[in-house]
């Protein structure tokens, strides 16, 4: 539900085209750093509204319809300079729109999926993709880790096994992300065990009924520590997931 003063043309948006992290300096958006806090936007977009995005559309068409000078949320930054910005960054969210980039995330408890991913993103980046966030499951922030993923094309996972089944944080971000019903993805996976397989299973579930996946291949699993062998594999799902990712922004 939202309010709209017909007489100064501003919507009062309540949480739509909201964001998180406090207001310092300002309140306008003509006031403050902006990309610091569109990234709070979306931060919030991928993990509160995200799931929604199809009403979110029809919700877009009706705010253009009405054509507001001012767009004042119940919380971020209100937007009196440009109101179409956030209202034209709402629409690529909601239509699953990327950029082109690959998030990697990896959940290790000994260092060898992490020697994993390192070489996955390594050849990610010498095969031309600029944009490679890396980040380890354990310690960062989930919201932050949605956020990366729902902005860009490509994802990798990396997770060891933990009794048989995913490591516990991966597998709470694949529960998130399964939430968000995210489309047309490229995805990567790969694994690691030492008693028992199941990490690599899991992901590949994850693939199948997680949303949108494409999936590329190699998708490599190990045995405790990677031989070089293994690195070249993990080397090759690396390229072969920049080259998808690029194929889908070739103009």
């Amino acid at each position: 539900m939202v309010t709209y003063d017909t007489t100064d043309g501003v919507l009062f948006s309540t949480d739509a085209f909201g964001g998180f992290s406090a207001l310092e300096g300002g309140i306008f958006d003509d006031e403050l750093d902006m990309v610091h806090y569109e990234y709070e936007i979306l931060r919030y977009f991928a993990n509160i509204v995200g799931r929604y995005a199809a009403p979110t559309q029809k919700a877009i068409a009706k705010v253009r319809a009405l054509q507001p000078k001012i767009i004042c949320p119940a919380h971020g930054p209100i937007h009196r300079t440009n109101p179409w910005h956030i209202v034209d960054l709402y629409d690529k969210w909601s239509r699953h729109e990327t950029d082109e980039g690959v998030v990697v995330v990896y959940g290790s408890m000994y260092g060898n999926t992490k020697f994993m991913t390192d070489a996955i993103a390594r050849s990610i980046s010498e095969a031309g993709i600029k944009d490679v966030f890396v980040h380890d499951v354990s310690r960062d922030n989930l919201s932050f880790m949605v956020a990366d993923i729902w902005r860009y094309k490509g994802l990798v996972l990396g997770s060891c096994t933990y009794n048989t089944e995913l490591y516990p944080p991966m597998a709470t971000l694949c529960r998130s992300l399964s939430n968000k019903m995210m489309k047309n993805r490229i995805l990567g996976i790969c694994g690691s065990y030492s008693w028992s397989k199941g990490a690599l299973a899991e992901l590949q579930l994850f693939a199948e009924q997680g949303g949108d996946w494409t999936l590329i291949q190699p998708s490599v699993e190990v045995k405790s520590c990677p031989t070089e062998e293994d690195l070249d594999q993990c080397r090759l799902l690396g390229r072969n997931v920049a080259e998808a990712v690029k194929k889908q922004f070739i103009k």
